[in-house]
């Protein structure tokens, strides 16, 4: 066993210098520095704005986005995901805030990063794979309705005592500023206008430069980002009793959880939209060193980041060079106008979070999956709901376990064999039984090392398919079309291919021929 981890992480250490080598080749290091640039701008204002909702100063989200992102760049498990604040980790950074202070916060950091580089160690994060997709959709809900819950009061001009918007009472309208409602409105604006006039518009910067001068401009009276007493990190540890420690243990365990989740979940999402394939147990590890590192210079805890890392992907990035090239230009921005951030009304800066949060809700997505299937959707509704009322790995537990009650775990047996002809170099894969995320992972692994010309799946026997399982298809069927794989489908039932969506092309077929001289494998799944 050790020999076999030795030799796992040899292979990453060895992929990772291949693609640093790669990261500053001439061919590709213009464009992948001209999207670090352009990152950076969306990270600026993204990264105030988390430090300033978490009850800290804004050059905390500053220098957490420089450390955690160069760290991230060099040691990730996958090459494009920027590591910084993140909006997930807000709801749970601002509570330790609130009851631990700024001292606990930075334990907590620092003892989350070692329980995440045990978890990779202990190789957790092929365990991400099996979480269901309409959980994976709760979350993104749930995040996007606690970042509206606490970022509204400030669009509205409400007092800083109004941390949240549910916990408003009767009467509290009057407390809205039409001033600050207007500021903010033209913040959302440009985020939601610049991009359809050009993609490449740096929006967020834009979102944040027109309120400045708006307010400079009309002399206008608003919250602003408070000064910036100095650039430089805080170096070392908050000196705490061991009892102190000890009772922050929970939360530093809860805080670990959900970074890696949401660093992993990140992580999937990138590899669906690059076809590529990260290695999470490095990712885990690589975000463990950076939540150790920004402990140490009084950070705030940092997650691999969807948003700033499909923003990177958008603007041409492809390499390692863009994430540290992001984090150079964030520390270089604290370094020489540091001392002028305290221009940044807060009204721009909440409207900036309010339209990410909007985004995060997905409601297409969701209309999509009520339509597609009724279960996956009270599932996701489920999983948001528990996670607004009680917290994050409490709801992803609820979540997994109403996945696991609607499908029946007993019950998702799953039978495959495989016959080949190798004259026609034809695999045939014909399946018996439902096809759901708990039983999914046997099959994906049967057909990740297929090198057959042509592959046909027969869904003759397959009476359920999951959303879960059917996403994890779409995307199995695209990586091996895009090797030149031909790909078909058999007697896939109507309800089968709503799951699968435009991957689905069914042939009437059965099955084909099988040939009498060729292999057969057979596997079983429980």
């Amino acid at each position: 066993m050790p020999s076999a981890q030795s030799g796992r992480w040899a292979v990453a250490f060895a992929e990772t210098h291949r693609e640093l080598r790669g990261a500053i080749g001439l061919g590709s290091l213009p464009r992948n520095v001209a999207a670090g640039i352009s990152t950076a701008l969306v990270a600026l204002p993204l990264n105030i704005a988390l430090a300033l909702a978490c009850g800290l100063p804004a050059s905390v989200g500053l220098v957490t986005g420089a450390v955690a992102g160069v760290i991230g760049g060099l040691l990730g498990g996958t090459r494009l995901q920027i590591t910084g604040p993140e909006v997930a980790l807000a709801p749970m950074t601002l509570a330790i805030v609130a009851q631990a202070g700024v001292s606990g916060l930075v334990w907590c950091t620092l003892l989350a990063g070692g329980m995440q580089i045990a978890f990779g160690l202990l190789r957790v994060g092929r365990f991400v794979r099996a979480i269901p997709a309409p959980v994976i959709t709760g979350f993104m809900v749930a995040v996007g309705l606690i970042v509206l819950d606490t970022q509204l009061p400030r669009l509205l001009g409400m007092p800083d005592q109004t941390a949240r918007l549910s916990q408003l009472a009767a009467g509290a309208s009057a407390h809205v500023s039409l001033v600050a409602l207007g500021v903010g409105g033209v913040a959302m604006a440009s985020l939601i206008l610049l991009p359809r006039i050009h993609p490449r518009l740096p929006a967020p910067l834009v979102a944040v430069g027109v309120p400045i001068g708006v307010v400079a401009l009309l002399g206008l009276h608003l919250p602003h980002v408070p000064d910036i007493d100095s650039v430089l990190p805080s170096a070392g540890l908050p000196a705490l009793s061991l009892d102190r420690i000890v009772a922050l243990l929970p939360s530093a365990i809860g805080l670990a959880l959900l970074a890696s989740l949401d660093s992993l979940l990140s992580a999937v999402s990138l590899d669906a939209r690059m076809g590529t394939t990260h290695r999470s147990d490095q990712e885990l590890v690589a975000q463990g060193v950076a939540n150790l590192v920004c402990g140490l210079v009084g950070g705030m805890p940092v997650a691999g980041a969807i948003v700033r890392s499909s923003a990177a992907m958008d603007a041409g990035g492809d390499t390692r060079a863009a994430p540290i090239v992001q984090s150079i230009v964030l520390g270089a921005v604290l370094v020489v106008l540091g001392a002028h951030l305290d221009v940044i009304p807060l009204a721009a800066l909440a409207a900036i979070l309010v339209v990410v949060g909007v985004k995060l809700l997905q409601p297409a997505k969701l209309r999509a999956l009520y339509l597609r299937s009724r279960p996956d959707f009270a599932i996701a509704v489920v999983t948001a709901v528990a996670i607004v009322a009680w917290d994050f790995v409490l709801g992803i537990g609820v979540g997994v376990a109403a996945a696991l009650a609607h499908q029946g775990l007993a019950r998702a047996g799953l039978s495959l064999t495989v016959e080949r002809d190798e004259d026609a170099d034809l695999a045939h894969y014909r399946l018996e039984g439902p096809l759901v995320f708990t039983n999914y992972g046997s099959f994906a692994h049967a057909i990740a090392r297929e090198v057959a010309s042509r592959v046909v799946m027969d869904f003759t026997a397959v009476p359920v398919l999951d959303l879960s399982a059917g996403d994890a298809l779409q995307r199995e069927i695209a990586r091996l079309e895009g090797a030149g794989t031909e790909v078909e489908l058999r007697a896939l039932r109507p309800s089968l291919a709503v799951m699968l969506g435009s991957a689905a092309s069914p042939s009437s077929d059965a099955r084909p021929e099988a040939a009498e001289d060729g292999r057969r494998a057979s596997w079983n799944s429980v």
